[in-house]
């Protein structure tokens, strides 16, 4: 299933399908942070990880990734808007 760009909405109908059940994670940029993460289409981010309680995730949010959390849970780490990479990687 393809969730990068996609919102917390159509996600979280595809997930459902699934029967399976969701926690959440929120990315968000840190530029102080040790911990990164490289993408190989957009470059390189400082980001910071924090748990988040379902209600405070809005639909209109974007997935960030998801990882498998448990047998029949999937954790959907998101943010409210999109983040953009300390170093972007040139375009071709």
């Amino acid at each position: 299933m393809q969730l990068e760009d996609r919102t917390v909405g159509e996600v979280l109908d595809e997930v459902h399908k699934r029967d399976l059940q969701v926690v959440y994670e929120l990315v968000r940029s840190d530029p102080r942070s040790q911990t990164s993460f490289t993408d190989g289409r957009k470059g390189s981010f400082r980001v910071r990880y924090e748990p988040i309680a379902a209600d405070a995730v809005g639909s209109d949010w974007l997935v960030w990734r998801a990882v498998p959390q448990s047998n029949g849970v999937v954790r959907l780490v998101v943010t409210p808007q999109p983040l953009k990479p300390d170093v972007a990687l040139p375009r071709s």
